[in-house]
C-alpha cells in the first residue's frame, strides 16, 4: 500500500523544486504587494499568505512507521488513532500524536504472530498466514464450504484488510 503511494508521488528533489516554486512566488507576490506594482504571475493576493501542503505521501509512511514502532519495539498501540490525534508542524516536519486515553498493551506473543501474520501476506505464505491468524486468536467461518478458516479465503481476507482493496482483490485472484 505504502509503495504504491510512494510510487504516485513526486521524488524528493521535485518535491523540494516544488517547494522552492512557491518560495519564489510567494515572495514574488509579497515583494509586489508591498511595493505595490504589479507582477505578471500575480494575480491573486491570497499568494502571499499560501501555505505549502504537506507531502502526504511521506506522512503515511511516517505515520505507518510510527505505528510500527508503538506496536513491535513498545508493545503498545493507541486504540483511537484518527486525524484529530496527530498534530503536524510543517515548520519542522514532525508529527506528534496525542490522547493515548486508549492505548493498550500488546503483549509480545501477540507481536510475534502479528509480525509473522504481515510478513506471510507480503511473502504470499498462505498457510503461515493460516497459523498467524490462528494464533492471534481470530476465526473466520466460509459459508460456501461450511468451514473455519480456510487458508486461501484467509489469506485472502487478511491481505484485504491489511493490503486495501486493491491487495485483497489481487490475492482472490491469486488463490482463484
Amino acid at each position: 500500500f505504502v509503495e504504491a503511494m510512494l510510487s504516485k508521488v513526486p521524488s524528493e528533489r521535485q518535491f523540494q523544486m516544488y517547494i522552492w516554486y512557491k518560495k519564489v512566488k510567494d515572495g514574488l507576490s509579497n515583494a509586489a504587494i508591498w511595493t505595490g506594482t504589479k507582477v505578471g504571475l500575480v494575480k491573486d493576493p491570497k499568494w502571499a499568505s499560501s501555505v505549502i501542503p504537506p507531502n502526504g505521501p511521506r506522512l503515511m509512511k511516517q505515520l505507518f512507521d510510527i505505528h510500527g514502532y508503538e506496536i513491535f519495539e513498545v508493545g503498545a498501540f493507541n486504540a483511537d488513532p484518527h486525524p484529530g490525534n496527530i498534530m503536524f508542524d510543517p515548520e519542522t516536519d514532525t508529527i506528534s500524536l496525542i490522547d493515548y486515553g486508549q492505548l493498550i498493551e500488546v503483549p509480545e506473543d501477540y507481536r510475534k504472530h502479528f509480525a509473522r501474520l504481515i510478513i506471510s501476506i507480503e511473502t504470499h505464505d498462505v498457510q503461515t498466514c493460516q497459523k498467524a491468524w490462528k494464533k492471534l486468536n481470530q476465526k473466520f467461518f466460509w459459508k460456501e464450504t461450511q468451514e473455519y478458516d480456510p487458508p486461501d479465503i484467509v489469506y485472502a481476507v487478511a491481505s484485504m484488510h491489511f493490503g486495501g482493496s486493491a491487495g485483497g482483490v489481487k490475492r482472490i485472484k491469486e488463490v482463484g
